[in-house]
């Protein structure tokens, strides 16, 4: 039986861009990437837009995105050039076989992503990640017919042993817990991923993806477990290695 091919996330600011810049995303859509990361944070007046950090200089010291209204942000200086709204991400995306990872970085970011999504009948081109476990029951509340990822580095260990238990009692703890709350995956960094914790979650129906790997030989160690997708600030590298069927013992 021939194995399911990795599917390849591109990281905010592959290639060498400038994380949620126009030049990023621009980078990403025209790269082999199967899914667009990108950082959500929402301004005062209720806009979705690009972030990673909570904050930004102004050059009179710092301001939180969340206490400014999208008129004042758009007017600062990103290292990007401009900021951008989930909306242009969107226009960009529409047509192309991409799916974008909204890594939400405040949950009320990611409940006015879903009613942007929604209203433009784009529920099943985004998935949500960045979510722990307060947050994928937040999902499951808010977000009916969305998907969404269970960021579980919290509850899973180096080696990828559970903290609420040893080996797989403390992966099934996981895995429970990401089922009950209606997650589709989830998201681990690839460093706490072994092949027996991605087949006991496979076999619940449960993909496991990987974060965040950019050396070629990492990769391949990545792909040896049978990870469902591998984030990586370098596309280009993973998917000729996935291309190669080059992967670790």
């Amino acid at each position: 039986m021939t194995a399911c091919r990795c599917l390849v996330t591109a990281h905010a600011g592959c290639l060498g861009t400038v994380p949620n810049s126009m030049a990023n995303i621009q980078a990403a859509l025209a790269s082999e990437a199967d899914l667009v990361e990108v950082d959500l944070r929402a301004t005062r007046d209720g806009v979705v837009v690009l972030a990673h950090d909570d904050s930004l200089e102004t050059g009179g010291g710092r301001a939180r995105i969340g206490d400014l209204d999208w008129e004042e942000l758009r007017k600062l200086p990103h290292p990007g050039g401009e900021w951008l709204r989930l909306e242009t991400v969107l226009d960009l995306a529409a047509g192309r076989d991409r799916v974008l990872n909204l890594d939400a970085k405040e949950l009320a970011a990611m409940i006015l992503a879903s009613r942007l999504l929604r209203s433009r009948g784009m529920a099943t081109d985004a998935v949500f990640s960045g979510l722990d476990s307060v947050g994928i029951r937040v999902a499951r509340e808010n977000l009916p017919g969305f998907r969404y990822l269970f960021n579980a580095d919290a509850e899973v260990g180096e080696g990828g042993e559970g903290e609420g238990g040893e080996g797989t009692a403390g992966i099934a703890a996981v895995c429970a817990l990401a089922s009950a709350s209606g997650a589709c995956g989830v998201n681990l960094p690839w460093t706490r991923i072994s092949a027996s914790l991605v087949d006991y979650a496979r076999r619940r129906c449960l993909p496991v993806l990987a974060w965040t790997v950019d050396d070629g030989a990492d990769m391949a160690k990545a792909l040896g477990t049978g990870v469902y997708s591998i984030t990586t600030h370098r596309p280009d590298i993973l998917a000729a290695l996935i291309r190669s069927g080059s992967q670790g013992e």
